[in-house]
């Protein structure tokens, strides 16, 4: 194998990859290896060079810890360092930028004859002068001399390669940029490693991002083993075992580790201070005093290279803000008030100076991501998206109080919020499709909720919809319906506001069962409606409380409020009201069994809809493609219930490939189960089952009862004719099945299972083949299938092995579940002749 290594003195390439003990070769010659030596003696192994500023304080030591993690951004450094000769470390304040840099210069021994790190911000300017850096190095300097040259050793001619650590650049950017440049010029040798809160801008500089440590991935059922894979977890055990060496990783304090290591968001700095508490306190004693980070995290002052060594973290933050002009320092205490990502606009309306517009404050925003103190979240259709670390916004929000523009930052959050959540307080209830800008924004309404339910402010109730909505886009009912709770709680007056969130607590509550509860809030909602004059939202509060009098057998009151809900339709003059108000009394119609009214109320509907929507521009776009999507749902019921499920079939296939939201999908794998049933495709129908289980969005969700004795019936008749492998095999495809691909699959005519094979033509068995495979389908061993056909059990492992190269498939287990599949094809052909196709080995 070629050997890459050079000399670490000439830098010529070294012949011979180990030396005579076995060790890797590091110099070409003995010569080299005697002159590197007598330059070590002459300088020392570890005393400071004389005739220095950095002397005394200027060298930075070697961390005694071991540094965890950065093993990627250590390969990134040496790959930077191949072509370019100086190289940045840039990132927010207590990252580890320094930690890290320390580490990569012990570890450059075998690329460079010599390191060493100093400390730019422990001396003056008049210092930090190429002369006093270069004595550092090498104990004297001349300018014109090149660094081997200034070595004093006159045996040597070849050049000498050394790495330079220069630490803590921030504050002496300018001296720092213009010392650099000159030794760069000077010194072909020397190359430079930065570390600063962001790059310098000099010419053939690279820089790399040091960011926050890796996290656990969040799921359930991790072990202690999967744990400490995670950078961070593995960092916050380590400096716990620093300090009590009787600290241990187990499932008792699992959870709670991971949890302190997210609310610190990986970064180092923050999870070292707090590791150092586990000595007095508990790790459920160190998650309640997170929430006051900045009171929790030791006040010690100290350098950020220090680590957990007694650094303070807002010493390091209020060194970053020594740097900052007044307006950025402002800005970044404002934006304290976002406890996630934001845009722009959010920050415009929330932070913005009087008459400073959108422009100003991009300007600013980007000024402070240069500084590694914003990070951007990404792009998506409301802009680049911006945040702050978790510790930085802590500290942030402290300043925030102290300045006593806390309560002055919160009601400009809250104003900009209240128009962000107009469509689900307005007149009408807004498309799936307009849940987009509130799921975005969930994090600052949470923040503004919180901060008004504090106050017992009555506007919360305008936020609350629109924060339920997006729990329920999360999977997370239950926490919808406990801040629509707490938002009706405060007092206040019934306006538009409170109607809107009682009519939601109410959806909330007929989604979950309570039928009672529901039916007293919806005729609360109707109540308060009627005198807001909002046709469109009372007619959906009659439609709800119409549907909770069905739920709970009272058919006579149910159909009485449709009926009114249907009088009420010709006085809504908005189209988009109109579309949200007839679907809601088109399902209830269908609830009571009148399919004929119901799909004569579609047709108007339809017709309404080209009417106002007819040469319409793509504003609208969005209202029509939720509109279809529920008027083909309620379509589908129809067919359902006449008994058409062909037609029911083709329309829910349609809807689900179209990429519903997760909350119609519920319904339409519903529909998708019962009409399977009814044609045949059992496993069809064990399959929706299955995937209803894993999917959030039907978590703690009770369907109406038309949906679920249906249902029942259908998984009562599919248990009873699939085998239990197809019960298996439809866990395991919904465990494979993506969400996205859903559709696609129920579109297909030959269902082609994911699997490690491709789906091939059925194989052509013999006949004793044949039957040795419906034996072991039966659960017979090889034993009990050779005493029945009268054959030896190596006869019958050979008709196994035929059927495993004609199939391809390998285990006992597939075999069977194949051999069950393609009895029920046969059987479906023979009863069901329009879909008898040839099925292929995965269906």
């Amino acid at each position: 194998m070629k050997n890459d290594r050079a000399c670490l003195e000439c830098g010529e390439p070294v012949e011979n990859s180990r030396t005579s003990k076995g060790r890797p070769a590091r110099y070409c010659s003995n010569a080299c290896r005697q002159r590197a030596y007598r330059l070590r003696k002459s300088f020392g192994a570890s005393e400071p060079r004389p005739n220095s500023a950095f002397t005394t304080y200027g060298i930075l030591p070697h961390r005694a810890d071991v540094l965890v993690g950065r093993q990627q951004e250590l390969r990134d450094l040496d790959a930077l360092f191949d072509t370019s000769r100086v190289v940045t470390l840039f990132g927010q304040a207590g990252i580890g930028k320094t930690r890290l840099a320390l580490e990569y210069t012990k570890r450059a021994a075998v690329r460079f004859a010599e390191t060493i790190s100093l400390d730019a911000e422990s001396v003056t300017d008049a210092d930090l002068t190429p002369s006093a850096v270069l004595t550092a190095f090498c104990g004297r300097y001349t300018r014109g001399e090149t660094l081997h040259a200034q070595t004093g050793d006159p045996q040597s001619t070849p050049r000498r390669r050394i790495l330079g650590h220069l630490d803590g650049c921030d504050h002496r950017s300018d001296a720092c940029e213009r010392l650099i440049k000159q030794l760069l010029a000077d010194c072909p040798e020397l190359s430079l490693l930065v570390t600063c809160r962001q790059p310098l801008g000099l010419p053939g500089e690279s820089s790399l991002r040091v960011g926050p440590l890796a996290l656990p991935e969040r799921g359930p059922g991790h072990t202690a083993s999967v744990l400490l894979q995670s950078d961070a977890t593995l960092l916050f055990v380590e400096r716990a075992r620093a300090v009590d060496q009787h600290f241990r990783l187990d499932s008792g304090n699992l959870a709670g580790i991971v949890d302190v290591c997210r609310r610190l968001e990986g970064i180092p700095l923050a999870v070292e201070q707090a590791a150092r508490w586990v000595r007095l306190l508990s790790i459920e004693d160190i998650q309640v005093a997170l929430d006051d980070l900045m009171t929790f995290l030791p006040a010690e002052g100290g350098r950020e290279e220090d680590g957990g060594e007694g650094s303070a973290f807002s010493t390091v933050i209020g060194g970053s803000h020594s740097l900052l002009r007044d307006d950025e320092v402002r800005m970044s205490r404002r934006l304290s008030v976002f406890p996630s990502h934001f845009g722009v606009e959010a920050a415009t309306a929330v932070c913005a100076d009087e008459g400073e517009g959108p422009g100003g404050v991009l300007k600013t925003l980007l000024a402070l991501e240069s500084r590694s103190l914003l990070q951007e979240a990404g792009k998506g259709e409301g802009g680049v998206r911006f945040q702050q670390a978790g510790p930085l916004r802590a500290y942030e929000l402290q300043r925030l109080r102290e300045t006593g523009e806390f309560d002055w930052a919160h009601e400009r959050l809250v104003q900009w919020l209240m128009g962000v959540a107009e469509p689900f307080y307005g007149p009408h209830i807004p498309p799936s499709a307009e849940t987009a800008p509130v799921c975005r924004e969930m994090g600052a309404l949470l923040r503004g909720a919180q901060w008004m339910l504090e106050r017992e402010d009555s506007r919360v109730q305008a936020l609350a919809p629109a924060l339920a909505r997006s729990f329920l886009e999360r999977g997370e009912g239950a926490e919808a319906r406990r801040m629509l709770d707490r938002a009706l709680a405060v007092p206040g007056p019934e306006n538009e506001y409170r109607a809107s969130t009682e009519w939601v607590a109410a959806w909330h509550a007929f989604g979950e069962g309570d039928y009672r509860r529901a039916l007293k809030g919806s005729l609360e909602a109707v109540r308060m409606e009627r005198a807001l004059d909002r046709p469109a939202r009372l007619i959906l509060a009659l439609a709800l409380a119409a549907a909770c009098h069905l739920e709970l057998e009272e058919p006579a009151a149910g159909a009485a409020l449709c009926e009114e809900a249907v009088r009420l339709l010709a006085e809504v003059e908005e189209p988009v009201a109109w579309i949200q108000a007839a679907l809601g009394i088109v399902e209830v119609q269908i609830y009571l069994g009148d399919e004929d009214a119901a799909e004569d109320l579609l047709d108007r509907y339809r017709m309404q809809t080209v009417r106002a929507f007819s040469g319409e521009g793509s504003a609208n776009s969005d209202i029509l493609a939720y509109g279809r999507e529920r008027a083909d749902m309620l379509s589908a019921q129809i067919a359902i219930a006449r008994g058409d499920m062909a037609h029911a079939e083709r329309l829910l296939i349609e809807s689900l490939t179209r990429n519903a939201g997760h909350m119609r999908r519920v319904w339409l794998v519903y529909g998708l189960a019962i009409v399977s049933s009814a044609r045949g495709y059992h496993f069809r129908t064990l399959l929706c089952a299955e995937l209803l289980k894993r999917w959030p969005a039907s978590t703690g969700l009770r369907v109406e009862r038309w949906w679920r004795t249906r249902l029942e019936a259908a998984l009562v008749e599919a248990g009873s004719v699939c085998a239990p492998a197809k019960v298996f095999k439809a866990r395991r495809l919904a465990s494979e099945l993506t969400v996205d691909g859903l559709g696609s699959w129920f579109k297909q005519d030959a269902v082609a299972v994911p699997s490690s094979r491709p789906a091939q033509p059925l194989p052509q068995l013999t006949p004793r083949e044949h039957q040795v495979v419906l034996m072991l389908s039966g659960g017979m061993t090889n034993y009990q299938m050779a005493r029945r056909i009268g054959v030896s059990i190596r006869t019958v492992e050979s008709h196994l092995d035929n059927v495993r190269q004609k199939t391809g498939l390998r285990s006992r287990v597939e075999i069977g579940i194949w051999a069950q599949e393609e009895l029920e094809s046969a059987d479906r052909v023979r009863a069901f002749p329009d879909h008898g196709k040839t099925l292929t080995a995965g269906r």
